[in-house]
């Protein structure tokens, strides 16, 4: 059991590696804002001060860093693609636009996160960023969104 039940919540990804679980997710606080957490065996880790909505959606744990990726709810009402680095945000998008973080992989120093982001044409454009900057994926014309990323070493 995550929560006490006492307000809505939801868990995005799980990650287990021997006796330890973690789940990344969201939990409203009084106020019915979401709340980023991780829940590690059981022991929530917030991500966000509960002032604004914000939601966990993946996470990966490379070596000992934890990645969590989500979106946070601007003071413009947009929704901001954010990754969490050992519990520091760092925004992927502006903000003037909706969008999401969805997916997230690392591989060696590289960290690979997908999502979406609205344009002023179209509200879902695939999106890709390699160590926070965007990558192009497709060119913005059709609705895409990508919601993992698998990493694949040889």
């Amino acid at each position: 059991e995550l929560t006490f039940g006492t307000s809505s919540a939801v868990a995005n990804a799980v990650r287990v590696s021997g006796a330890e679980v973690m789940v990344a997710g969201t939990e409203n606080n009084p106020n019915s804002k979401g709340v980023a957490k991780v829940w590690t065996n059981g022991v929530a880790t917030v991500l966000s001060d509960g002032t604004r909505s914000t939601g966990a959606r993946s996470l990966v744990l490379s070596g000992a860093d934890l990645f969590v990726i989500g979106n946070e709810l601007n003071s413009g009402g947009m929704y901001v693609a954010k990754v969490w680095k050992n519990g520091a945000a760092t925004p992927l998008t502006d903000g003037t636009h909706n969008a999401s973080a969805e997916g997230v992989a690392v591989v060696g120093a590289d960290t690979h996160v997908v999502g979406f982001e609205a344009t002023d044409a179209n509200p879902y454009v695939l999106r890709h960023w390699k160590n926070g900057a965007p990558v192009a994926v497709t060119d913005g014309t059709r609705r895409a969104i990508a919601y993992a990323v698998v990493a694949v070493t040889h």
